[in-house]
């Protein structure tokens, strides 16, 4: 739709999950309006369908230009990021260009200093993973831990995911640290016995074209381990580039590593899509899990481990918090549960 609607000398680049990146030469600020308009009249007159399900897809536009805003690629892109945030906040559907507001400025010099802090994080090794226990609900036995990347500031204080991981992904460096935390959870399993250990792999990852050299790499390193290795993978970003998740799936079995699909039960994957993926195990969405108190909740939940379970695939709640739900996950035939109530995410392995 975008190459449809721009000219042969335009180029088009995929910034990642459903983010793109348009590059007009010779194009000055007015006629890149025009652009702005034709595009987004586009996407409002689409129809995408996926097998049976139609979407129809809408779209917020950023605008900045050379040598107005900026002089460097880099540059240019963080500025069209900004304002593709205002045009978020104005109520989507339209585009705005970067005119260095105080929002905007704030908006592009909290990812510039975010991500010359994870890169600093990464050249010290200021992450470390913290790992929190998924307990089988059959046997009560606890068979893997899902790696959880906390960075730690200068003064010890540990810093969550949500605060970096988005400008992370706009500083290209999203597979630079789902690769360390591959490793360091590669390094600490190869010291424990027969326990499984997932790793959480962002959508830019997915679509690296050396991911799977990297995997291959690391497992090189720790030898015997690959069986110990689970990488989840988000819904939406299945969903959002199924193809290619599909490659990097099978290929990652290949290496003999599992796949966990996470945050599975709001309608993004159908399950004609699911069986496409090869998944082994899937997280049903924690929204889910709070709702367990309610019946007609705890039908459907129950109804989707049954459909879920006819695929062959195991099923796990996570952030289960209450203790008084774990006989109700059991009864309703869920195999796995994560959540403070199972225990707290914890830097050392053998503590369970």
């Amino acid at each position: 739709m975008l190459v449809e609607n721009l000219r042969t000398t335009d180029i088009v680049a995929r910034w990642g999950g459903d983010e793109f990146i348009v590059f007009l030469p010779e194009t000055v600020g007015a006629e890149a309006h025009l652009v702005g308009d034709k595009l987004l009249k586009a996407f409002n007159e689409a129809k995408i369908y996926f097998g049976d399900n139609l979407f129809h897809p809408a779209s917020s536009i950023g605008i900045s230009s050379f040598p107005e805003h900026a002089t460097t690629a880099d540059d240019l892109i963080l500025f069209a990021d900004a304002a593709m945030y205002e045009a978020k906040k104005a109520g989507r559907g339209c585009w705005r260009m970067y005119s260095s507001t105080a929002a905007e400025i704030e908006h592009s010099q909290n990812h510039l200093q975010w991500g010359g802090r994870i890169r600093r994080a990464l050249d010290n090794d200021q992450f470390l993973l913290l790992y929190q226990p998924v307990l089988n609900l059959k046997t009560g036995n606890t068979e893997g831990y899902e790696a959880l990347l906390r960075m730690e500031d200068v003064k010890g204080h540990l810093i969550t995911p949500g605060q970096f991981l988005e400008s992370a992904e706009r500083a290209n460096l999203s597979t630079s640290l789902d690769m360390m935390a591959t490793r360091k959870a590669a390094r600490r399993v190869s010291h424990i016995g027969n326990i499984e250990v997932s790793i959480n792999l962002s959508s830019k990852t997915l679509l690296d074209r050396t991911l799977i050299d990297k995997i291959s790499e690391i497992l090189l390193e720790f030898p015997d381990i690959s069986h110990k290795l689970r990488f989840e993978i988000a819904d939406v970003s299945a969903m959002q580039n199924l193809a290619q998740v599909r490659s990097a799936v099978a290929q990652i079995k290949k290496l003999g590593c599992k796949i966990t699909l996470d945050d599975f039960g709001l309608g993004q994957i159908s399950m004609q899509y699911l069986e496409q993926l090869s998944v082994d195990l899937v997280k049903i969405h924690p929204s889910l899990t709070r709702k367990m108190n309610e019946s007609k909740d705890v039908i459907f939940i129950q109804s989707l481990t049954e459909m879920l379970h006819g695929f062959n695939l195991s099923v796990c709640a996570k952030s289960v918090e209450d203790p008084v739900i774990m006989d109700k996950l059991l009864e309703i035939g869920m195999d796995y549960a994560q959540g403070f109530a199972i225990g707290k995410p914890l830097e050392s392995l053998e503590e369970y």
